[in-house]
């Protein structure tokens, strides 16, 4: 017995030593690089800085930036920045930009990041903006997981869909997305949609879009193609044409439920159900009697029980334009600190921060977090009389940052006179900005 154990460790000792972590630029000048040296399971450490690539992930293994915004993958305007191609990959905490032209390739375009039928992906803390297509695309891509990522500026924050190739009949896909989560992002300020669900032969079936917050997009959501999803506790603000749209097409596409969201002040039909052929979406959880709040309900609760007496029409463009309703239409969400974005969606739920200001992307709103980077004053923003407050403090016996860390703009473990030259560089000559662990 004694032996059996001794040779079961030797033979696990190995297996866990397997993999390893590579430092970019230290082990490897490029990151391409380092996945290529790399092995399943290894995980590739990122130092701030830009980087100026397309990359491929073609094996299991993680992905981590320094610091969300100050970490950057900075693609060449032609293709994909960030392509993942195997299961199981991890990106965290990296800024992508500078994805390609539109190269429609018959249903998906280029992308800041695309999973590209990969499974089982994370893609967590990270940054998506000023992409003059889109910040993520995950294409004919099952169970995969993007969390507390920010997506803005681009035409298009995230895209689900399937690859054709029209000039080629025999190789049109008929795959759709399946069972993918999309939880507690932001989409704002993007030109075209928050996120698209577009064209497939086959639906995209069971995705949940749970707790995000959509502002100021053209479309917060625009879903084609899609069936049996689950849109809740998402919060869509100042969209300027519409904050849902869904559309069937010839495919069809039934039976998706929507509850518990906010709809605030998003074009003149804050949704629309825009079909071919009528459809079954579900403006409500039946069982829960839960519909979805509506700022520009007119109704009254003459019972007092937080549900309208009467149904919200959602309206479509045939004939019958009332298609379903919001039977269960709420008076109001909860929102502790009155700053208009619903509680589950609100990143700081207690303190008024209607901007949602997240720079470190940990989920948590600067105005609770503990610090944020550069902001040696505490007034919540880091700019030039924080590089004077350092000054102060290394020079002429000044008081400290408190906490400590806050003074470190530079994300070299130190507080001193480097911090105040960093954000000296920051607001006058376009530095980067200060960074967050």
């Amino acid at each position: 017995m004694r032996f059996i154990l001794i040779l079961l460790i030797c033979l696990t000792i190995p297996i866990l030593s397997t993999a390893s972590s590579i430092n970019v630029p230290d082990d490897y000048s490029s990151i391409q690089g380092a996945i290529n040296a790399s092995i399943t399971g290894d995980s590739i450490l990122i130092a701030i800085g830009t980087y100026y690539e397309n990359i491929v992930i073609d094996k299991t293994i993680t992905l981590i930036g320094q610091s969300p915004n100050c970490t950057i993958i900075e693609g060449d305007l032609s293709g994909n920045v960030i392509t993942i191609v195997a299961d199981g990959v991890v990106v965290k905490k990296i800024t992508a930009t500078g994805a390609g032209e539109f190269n429609y390739d018959g249903g998906c375009w280029d992308a800041a990041l695309k999973i590209d039928q990969a499974n089982h992906c994370l893609i967590e803390s990270c940054y998506f903006k000023d992409n003059i297509t889109v910040g993520l695309v995950i294409a004919e891509a099952d169970s995969n997981i993007v969390r507390y990522c920010n997506f803005t500026g681009n035409y298009s924050g995230m895209m689900l869909c399937a690859n054709f190739y029209p000039e080629n009949p025999d190789s049109i896909s008929e795959i759709g997305t399946i069972g993918n989560q999309i939880r507690h992002n932001h989409f704002v300020e993007n030109s075209r949609n928050g996120i698209d669900l577009q064209h497939t032969y086959e639906h995209h079936l069971q995705n949940i879009i749970y707790g995000n917050l959509f502002s100021e997009n053209l479309l917060g959501l625009e879903m084609i193609m899609s069936q049996e999803n689950e849109i809740s506790s998402n919060s869509f603000i100042q969209n300027s044409f519409r904050a849902i749209q869904t559309r069937q097409c010839s495919g069809g596409g039934n039976d998706n439920l929507f509850h518990n969201n906010a709809f605030i002040e998003s074009g003149t039909e804050q949704v629309s159900q825009w079909d071919f052929f009528l459809g079954s979406n579900f403006w409500f959880f039946g069982d829960i009697q839960q519909g979805n709040f509506w700022s520009d309900y007119e109704g009254v609760d003459l019972d007092l029980d937080g549900i309208g007496d009467t149904p919200v029409d959602i309206y479509g463009s045939q004939t019958e334009p009332t298609v379903c309703q919001d039977m269960y239409p709420l008076m109001q969400f909860d929102d502790a600190d009155s700053d208009g974005v619903m509680d589950v969606v609100d990143n700081c739920p207690n303190m008024p921060n209607p901007d949602q200001r997240d720079e470190n992307l940990n989920g948590i709103g600067d105005v609770c977090d503990l610090y944020i980077a550069g902001d040696a004053n505490t007034d919540l923003t880091a700019n030039v009389g924080d590089a004077v407050y350092l000054i102060n403090f290394v020079f002429k016996d000044g008081s400290p940052p408190v906490p400590i860390e806050s003074g470190d703009a530079n994300l070299d473990n130190d507080t001193n006179v480097g911090d105040a030259v960093y954000l000296i560089n920051f607001v006058f000559k376009s530095g980067p900005p200060p960074c967050c662990p």
